[in-house]
Formats: structure tokens, C-alpha cells, sequence
């Protein structure tokens, strides 16, 4: 399902409070306290006829605070705009108002492929018998960061559908929630889409089932405030987080969003981060769209999470914007679904629960970090993708949640900067691989680097430079290769280095006093076998070079875009049934920012 970003309207007649976070009980995370006072939104003194979504609403949406800065939703119903209009006034006047709002509908969007095409997978002996399926689990290093932490003693909100809290592989994460969905006074999910964001979370490590999440012992507080069409109301969701933010979690998980900037929705949001609650929000799946501003992603105080295909770029739904922080696993996504089994899922749905759970991983390392030390640690520490430096798909980049548990501290510092180059002198920097990478962890791969230093078009001998190979997912350390250039102004490098999945390579040369860097990614070409794909009577005949082990998938061709068809991987005989006539490719996993290593077009 690609992101739930919904909430039908459901009105409740009448005046309608809720439970305070004062008055919220057995808090199962740390006991977080309110730091400071939320102060009045913009929607406290803007005209009632400003606010958004007024000229249709029939309810009003007013939060209140008493007089310890706990927050309280009130909701009041009207007849037509005038008493819409009219009963904002009033509550604007009112002294314990600090936001003002109406409802407003979002959706859920569409499922990418329907559930009967996502299903197979190759058959694992491991423990976790779905984790071979898991390219986020493979990329993100889930081994390495489970010598560090598992997100022990941490919790996590997730605000959604609601939990299946039988699921064998979760059942033993799920924590007592609630529910603010009319007429479901529990918790349970009816859709599927909480239960495939908890396991991506919490799902069981080693248990022998399903798949295993980034964060296997944190606890999972499901808040449900959608319902099993994916509907809710925006009254609702705020609710939901200052719950979770009473019940004192670590971090709220909000993969669902509206374009629609509320200003109560803002308020409830700054009043989790207020208490030492991190929020995580989905950035949006409407690329295809133009990228409209997605809330509650787009407000400052939440980390926004963009989705990141299987071969490092952006997902195709993904939004792009300013306010998107770091990328994660968004694409083809397997997790627990409701019923006990698993499924597939695409969306910026699939990528913030990543960061959700490293967030509850580094909390169980720094239990009194703050909300800006975590996301800073998280953003300080992620892969560059796309653009140099920060961009509207990737913000930051993609998470490195090995690297970001190994920091040695979570202060608020910016990254070190580079001296500028200087005029003087000019770096030319070519990196080379000499065999495609395979992928397989440990793997000894040959690195061919070639560094040019000149001075106004003369070589430089005797510059230090310095070869950095650096492992993406944070598994181990950067390796570094001192070399000098010779009369020639050029230093080389012929080296064997140890692979994990992709790595990158860079050059940093001083000469004097003088600085040059140049923080070119030499990717390896990572796809040099040979893809013989064939249609024989609507079955795909498949025979690739130098690919034993490696996922593949075959895309079928869907308007203007493939699809993903199939999963599977190469380690013997195989089947694939095709549809007549339709157009099909077939691509094996590689390991490189591109997403090359297809065949060519074929059909059924």
C-alpha cells in the first residue's frame, strides 16, 4: 500500500473532550516531562475566516491547556459556516486556547500492486525465514546494530490502523493501547497497514517467524485512529498523539499526513516534542503529483522520512521537498501483515518506521538524550544520496543506523567542514573498481583509484593524499589509504578491500597549507553479468551470468512505468508465470546508485 495518508471525516455531535496527558497512567516509556509551555498557535489570532477548510466544515476542533500545559481537544459541532465562523471567534477569545481549527478529510492512497502479487519469495533457512526478503534489513545492517542495541526498554507509538497484537511475531511487543475511532473501542487492526508499520519496527528477532524489525525489543503501543478503510478524522489523529505523548513513548509514528496545514495538528505535534516525545511522519507518496506540502511532515519539529528504492535512488512516489530530513527503505517492503502472515508494501508509509525504530535503538543507548540530539544524531550520520549535500528527495540521506548508534555523542554540532580548495592548486580524482561487486558480505574486492594533483596545469609531487573506502550501512570503519604523488603530480592505488554490500570512495589531498578534497562516490559498476531473458508459452526462461544468490525481480510494464511483478532469487531452477502479451523485464539485485542490471524488454 503506498503510505496511508488518510482520514475520511466521522463527526461526533455534541461537546467532546478527551483523557489529558495528565491523567494518562502506567507510562511505558521514560518519564518525560513538559519542558516548556506550548504557546498559542497562528490560529489563535488569525481571522476565523482564514483558517482553512471553514467554508464546508461542521466542526470545530479548539485545544485547550490547564494549568499544568497539558493539552485537551474539544470538538464542537455547527450547523452552517456563520456558527462555524462564529464559534471560532469564540474560542479564540477563550484564555486557554491555544489552537483553533476545523475538520478536514485526507486519504489513504492506492496500493501499488494488489496483495496476490507480492507474496513470493525465495525460501530461507534462516531463523527469520522472511529476513532474506529483507533488502532494508541486508542494507541497513540489522546484525551490526543488534551488537549495539535492540531498542530494549524504549517505546513506540505507532498512530494508524491499530495493531494485530496476536501476530506471532509481534504478539510479545504489544503493549494495552486505544482507540479513537468511533465505534472500534479497541486498538485492532482491520486494515493491515499499523500491523505492517509495527513489524517493521518491533517484529521478533530469531524467533523463527516472519521477519525481523530494526528495533526487535522495543515495545510497540498501538493508537488506532483509522479505521479498516483507512478513515478517520484529523480530531482523531491529534487525539492519538497526545495520548501516546501522555503515555509518556519515545517516539510517535505517523505514517499518514494531509495537505492541509492545521494548526491544532501543529500544536499537538510541539506538544509530544515539548515532552520529550520524538515525532516521525511520513513525507508523502505524491511525486507524481508535483509534491504537494505534506502534514505533519512538513512542520519543523517532526523528522520527515522520503523512501529509498532497493538501488539507492528516490522512490517513485516519493515527495520531494524542503522539509524532508533523510531517506529509508520505502520500496518493496515486506513486513507482518494483519492475520499473522507478512506482505509487501510500498510507501513513505514503509520508510518512517525505520526511523522510528532507530529512534527507540539510540534512546536505548541515550535514554536522556533529547529530541534534537536524536535527530541529529540520525541526520549528522546519514549516507549522501542524489544531490551533493542536502536535497529536496533525500534531505540528508539515507539513514545509517549502525553509524548513528556508533556516535560519539548526540550533541547538536554541525559536521566538520572542509578548508576550501584552493585556486592555487586543482585536484582531478578518478576511482575505479576492477571487478563488479557481488554483494556478498566479506567479499574481497580490488579497488583501482587515480589522484592527479596540479598547480596551475603543473604536476605537484609530494602532495599527501589520502583513499577513504567507506561502507555505506556503518558496518565496521572507514578504511583510509595514505598515498603521495610522484614527479608526475599523480598518487594510485591497486587495493583489496573487504566489501559489505556498496562502498565509496573518496580522496582528500593537502599540499602545504593549501587544502583540496574531492568527495567523488566511485561506485562499482555492479553489473556486468549477462541477463538472458526468454518468453517460452507465457513462462519466463531466465539464465544470468555471475549471479548465483542474488535477488532478482521482474517488472511488467504498466502505462508509463514498471512495476514490480515478481521476487525471487537465483539459486536454481525457477517459474514465472507471464500474462500474454505484456511486456516484462527482468532485473538482478545490484549493488550501485543506479538502477541498471535489467534485460532487456521481452514479452509474455
Amino acid at each position: 500500500m503506498i503510505s496511508s495518508f488518510g482520514l475520511a471525516v466521522f463527526l461526533t455531535g455534541g461537546l467532546v473532550g478527551v483523557a489529558t496527558a495528565a491523567e494518562a497512567t502506567n507510562a511505558p516509556g521514560t518519564d518525560h516531562q513538559i519542558v516548556n509551555r506550548i504557546k498559542p498557535g497562528k490560529s489563535k489570532t488569525a481571522k476565523p475566516e482564514k483558517i482553512a477548510g471553514t467554508k464546508k466544515a461542521t466542526t470545530v476542533n479548539i485545544l485547550v491547556t490547564d494549568n499544568s500545559g497539558n493539552l485537551t481537544l474539544v470538538k464542537q459541532r455547527t450547523a452552517n459556516r456563520a456558527q462555524t465562523l462564529t464559534t471560532i471567534a469564540s474560542a479564540q477569545k477563550q484564555p486557554d486556547t491555544v489552537a483553533v481549527g476545523v475538520e478536514h478529510k485526507v486519504h489513504l492512497n492506492p496500493p501499488a500492486l494488489s496483495s496476490a502479487q507480492r507474496k513470493d519469495v525465495a525460501a530461507s533457512s534462516t531463523n527469520d525465514p522472511w529476513a532474506p526478503a529483507q533488502w532494508a534489513s541486508i542494507d541497513l545492517d540489522y546484525d551490526g546494530l543488534a551488537n549495539l542495541t535492540t531498542g530494549a526498554g524504549r517505546t513506540v507509538a505507532v498512530v494508524d490502523t491499530g495493531v494485530d497484537a496476536t501476530h506471532p511475531d509481534l504478539a510479545a511487543n504489544i503493549l494495552p493501547g486505544q482507540s479513537f475511532v468511533p465505534g472500534s473501542p479497541e486498538p485492532v487492526d482491520d486494515n493491515g497497514h499499523g500491523t505492517h508499520i509495527s513489524g517493521i519496527i518491533a517484529a521478533l528477532r530469531n524467533n523463527g517467524i516472519g521477519t525481523v524489525g530494526i528495533a526487535p525489543n522495543a515495545k510497540i503501543l498501538p493508537v488506532k485512529v483509522l479505521d479498516a478503510s483507512g478513515s478517520g478524522t484529523i480530531s482523531g489523529v491529534v487525539n492519538g498523539i497526545l495520548w501516546a505523548a501522555g503515555q509518556n513513548v519515545d517516539v510517535i509514528n505517523l505514517s499518514l499526513g494531509s495537505t492541509e496545514d492545521d494548526d491544532v495538528l501543529h500544536t499537538a505535534v510541539q506538544y509530544a516534542v515539548n515532552r520529550g516525545t520524538a515525532v516521525v511522519a511520513a513525507a508523502g507518496n505524491e511525486r507524481t503529483s508535483g509534491s504537494p506540502v505534506m502534514f505533519p511532515a512538513a512542520y519543523s519539529e517532526v523528522i520527515a522520512v522520503a523512501a529509498v528504492n532497493y538501488y539507492f535512488g528516490i522512490a517513485w512516489f516519493s515527495s520531494a521537498g524542503s522539509y524532508v530530513d533523510v531517506g529509508a527503505p520505502g520500496e518493496d517492503i515486506v513486513s507482518s501483515w494483519q492475520g499473522g502472515g507478512v506482505q509487501y508494501e510500498s510507501g513513505t508509509s514503509m520508510a518512517a518506521p525505520h526511523v522510528a525504530g532507530l529512534i527507540a535503538d539510540l534512546r536505548a543507548l541515550k535514554p536522556n538524550a533529547t529530541v534534537a540530539q536524536l535527530k541529529n544524531a540520525v541526520e549528522n550520520t546519514a549516507l549522501d544520496l542524489g544531490a551533493p549535500g542536502f536535497d529536496t528527495d533525500f534531505g540528508h540521506g539515507l539513514i545509517k543506523p549502525v553509524a548513528a548508534a556508533n556516535a560519539t555523542n548526540l550533541l547538536v554540532t554541525p559536521p566538520r567542514a572542509i578548508p576550501p580548495v584552493s585556486t592555487a592548486y586543482t585536484t582531478t580524482t578518478t576511482i575505479t573498481f576492477a571487478t563488479p561487486v557481488l554483494g556478498r558480505i566479506g567479499q574481497t574486492e580490488r579497488v583501482h583509484a587515480t589522484v592527479r594533483r596540479t598547480d596551475n596545469g603543473a604536476p605537484v609531487s609530494g602532495s599527501q593524499v589520502t583513499l577513504f573506502v567507506e561502507p555505506p550501512e556503518g558496518v565496521g570503519q572507514t578504511a583510509t589509504y595514505p598515498g603521495t604523488t610522484g614527479a608526475d603530480g599523480v598518487a594510485t592505488w591497486d587495493t583489496p578491500v573487504a566489501t559489505t554490500l556498496r562502498f565509496y570512495a573518496s580522496t582528500y589531498a593537502t599540499v602545504g597549507l593549501n587544502y583540496g578534497s574531492d568527495d567523488l562516490r566511485g561506485v562499482s559498476p555492479g553489473f556486468k553479468q549477462t541477463i538472458n531473458a526468454k518468453a517460452r508459452k507465457h513462462r519466463l526462461v531466465l539464465r544470468v551470468s555471475d549471479a548465483r544468490n542474488r535477488p532478482i525481480r521482474v517488472d511488467q510494464r504498466r502505462g508509463s512505468r514498471w512495476v514490480t511483478y515478481r521476487r525471487s532469487s537465483i539459486g536454481g531452477a525457477g517459474r514465472v508465470k507471464l500474462a500474454a502479451k505484456k511486456k516484462y523485464r527482468v532485473c538482478v539485485a545490484g549493488y550501485s546508485v543506479l538502477p541498471a542490471g535489467c534485460s532487456n524488454t521481452f514479452k509474455g
